[in-house]
């Protein structure tokens, strides 16, 4: 199966050059002066040792069988093949339901904060995994991942609290959540980059990490100069 892996963030990449010009003069300026998506996927895939993004589908694989590779995206022993597919569909169902939470999350900030920069980086979050999903829906269907109906448990409290709260104690809590969700979910991109064999899978996880990364970057820079400003 060959994919087009073009650059899918655009919108949220030019929120970044937004808030430069909107904040020219603070560290968060300097911060958002970061590369195009695809460019920054590419960084983290080679940080992780996987093949750039942008590359077709069955390149580089191993055992010297680009085709099969390409075919099944595992092993070809059997049950090593069971397996990888559920490791698979397991990380995909898990990562469109993280999604859900930052899309839910962002909705809720962009419609009641009053601070600008906070309501451009919640727009950016969501156009960002709105589009991510987008890329992700062919391989779920491939897969048989059916797309879930809600976030995890531990998500959802994290959308009920945002919705509990308004002012600057909302934008705080946002903050944090979204330090703490792209840590997270870092991680896991992480762990699966090192062990999925599956061409589609390692592209989206790259793909993915990348934006993860910029929104983390961001969102520290934004808790910093917080703090500095005594949370105002």
């Amino acid at each position: 199966m060959r994919r087009q892996d073009a650059p899918i963030f655009k919108e949220g990449s030019e929120f970044m050059a937004n808030l430069k010009s909107h904040r020219a003069a603070s560290g968060m300026a300097r911060l958002l002066a970061v590369a195009f998506p695809l460019f920054a996927a590419t960084a983290f895939a080679q940080n992780m040792g996987m093949p750039s993004p942008n590359m077709q589908p069955g390149q580089n694989m191993p055992n010297g069988n680009p085709a099969n590779a390409q075919a099944s995206g595992m092993s070809p022993n059997n049950g090593d093949n069971m397996e990888a597919d559920m490791m698979n569909r397991a990380f995909v169902t898990q990562i469109m339901r993280e999604d859900m939470a930052q899309i839910e999350m962002g909705t809720i900030v962009k419609q009641k904060s009053a601070d600008a920069e906070v309501t451009q980086y919640a727009k950016a979050v969501v156009a960002d995994f709105s589009k991510f999903n987008v890329r992700i829906m062919p391989i779920a269907t491939e897969l048989g991942v059916n797309p879930p109906s809600k976030p995890t448990k531990k998500e959802q409290k994290a959308v009920d609290k945002l919705q509990s709260l308004t002012g600057a104690e909302l934008d705080q809590a946002y903050i944090q959540a979204m330090v703490e969700e792209s840590k997270k979910e870092i991680q896991e991109f992480q762990n699966e980059a090192s062990s999925t064999q599956n061409p589609d899978i390692r592209s989206i996880v790259a793909q993915g990490g990348a934006i993860l990364t910029q929104h983390l970057q961001v969102a520290q820079q934004m808790e910093q100069n917080r703090a500095q400003s005594g949370g105002q």
